[in-house]
């Protein structure tokens, strides 16, 4: 799984359409994370430390915490 968060600075649409084409058939799940325009990457807002862990900041992403998580 694959979390691409678009923002001003860092992905943008053109950039998560591209991954998930390049990704999407070598078998992984990419999907888009909108994160507010002051996070410029996703992994500032969020990370996975072990599996079953999750350290995030549910306040940067309006659409909420991806369902994978």
């Amino acid at each position: 799984m694959w979390a691409v968060p678009p923002t001003a600075f860092g992905s943008s649409e053109l950039g998560y359409r591209w991954l998930k084409s390049y990704l999407g058939p070598q078998g992984y799940d990419v999907e888009h994370v909108p994160l507010t325009e002051d996070i410029l990457h996703l992994d500032v807002a969020l990370s996975v430390p072990r599996p079953g862990l999750i350290i995030v900041c549910p306040d940067v992403m309006p659409k909420g915490v991806p369902a994978l998580f």
